[in-house]
């Protein structure tokens, strides 16, 4: 049986996600152009847009391309798709919102409350884990709520994104709450492509001692620590609530 740890729901959240993800996303966009310009139905290369609409128009264009030409498919399409490939079991990772993406989106969309329905109505083959920036004040509050009430199995921890370390006493209120719910921590450990934050922010060093200070806390690798997988096998050796 497989189980696959990384995925989006494909609809148009999804291309706002991975819009929003990054302060500059023009990396990103060389490359996999092809691959962005295929799934959100762009009529053209995202880069020479993206630099000539802006973020804002260009997020609100690449939404709109989706709705009429992109990739999208309903739930129970992507399950099927998903059985094709012999994929039993999709864990789906939401972006927290951080205040820059609000900003930018004017708006208090709740990523988590727009998955829920989907996420309680798939619990066997779907696992949502809650995007939460650990820089709200309510934030263990939100984290409570996802678990208890919207049907999210975990959280997906994003340093780059909320420009700390996984290990960032900002997030232990929020550990603390996964191990009351015996609920993961997917924590996102990988070389980010965001040319604003240095390279290493999420190098696996930070995960082991995020293990150290929370042996209880089942933490899942997200990406493998790539290209750091030595060092990540050596801190999954080394605790052993520490998956990869």
């Amino acid at each position: 049986m497989i189980v696959d740890i990384s995925g989006f729901i494909p609809d148009k959240l999804s291309v706002l996600q991975i819009l929003l993800a990054y302060n500059d996303p023009a990396p990103i966009f060389r490359l996999g152009a092809k691959g962005f310009q295929r799934y959100m139905g762009l009529e053209a290369e995202p880069l020479p847009l993206f630099q000539k609409l802006g973020i804002k128009d260009f997020i609100s264009h690449c939404m709109n391309r989706f709705e009429k030409y992109g990739d999208k498919k309903s739930v129970p399409q992507f399950i099927e798709e998903l059985e094709q490939a012999g994929i039993m079991h999709q864990c789906i990772h939401i972006l927290p919102l951080t205040k820059r993406m609000r900003n930018i989106i004017g708006s208090s969309l709740d990523l988590n409350e727009h998955y829920s329905p989907i996420a309680k109505e798939y619990p066997d083959r779907l696992s949502f884990f809650a995007g939460i920036d650990p820089n709200q004040k309510n934030a263990p509050k939100l984290l409570e709520r996802a678990l208890n009430r919207l049907g999210m199995k975990g959280l997906w921890v994003v340093g780059f994104n909320s420009g700390l370390h996984v290990d960032d006493p900002k997030y232990y209120p929020l550990y603390k709450i996964l191990n009351e719910f015996n609920a993961p921590a997917l924590v996102r450990s990988m070389a980010n492509f965001e040319p604003t934050v240095p390279i290493e922010h999420e190098h696996p060093r930070y995960i082991d001692s995020l293990a150290m200070r929370f042996p209880d806390l089942k933490i899942i690798v997200h990406h493998s620590g790539w290209p750091w997988v030595p060092e990540t096998i050596a801190v999954a050796a080394r605790h052993r609530n520490v998956y990869i």
